[in-house]
């Protein structure tokens, strides 16, 4: 089955976080462009800043929240043999347990991937 590619441009307001989830078909790649992302990749929580990236692999339990003050923004690029929504497994969702801010796409990129996204 051939690869596919897709990145998103995402920007969450201040304490937005997503669904504890996980992916069987897609690996995604986050680059923070603003703010600072706390990320959860199975066991690790690692503190991703402005210019820095993380790698999310098949198969891994991830969440992406905004601890800071600051609005983050980021270019996630997903991979892999599907990439359809329904491909999503949430696990553990917050959002309807209290009013959270949801990290809301800005815009979508279809492959080949474009280097440059303005906010």
């Amino acid at each position: 089955m051939a690869t596919a590619t897709r990145s998103n441009a995402s920007s969450s307001s201040r304490a937005g976080r997503l669904s504890l989830q996980k992916h069987h078909h897609r690996s995604e790649h986050w680059i923070v462009v603003r703010g600072t992302a706390q990320v959860t990749v199975n066991e690790l929580i690692k503190i991703v800043h402005e210019n820095e990236s993380i790698y999310i692999p098949i198969g891994a339990v991830h969440r992406l929240e905004n601890p800071g003050e600051i609005q983050l923004e980021l270019i996630e690029v997903q991979t892999g043999s599907y990439l359809g929504e329904d491909d999503i497994i949430r696990i553990e969702d917050d959002r309807d347990a209290r009013s959270v801010p949801s990290l809301a796409p800005t815009s979508s990129f279809a492959a080949p991937l474009r280097a440059a996204v303005c906010f």
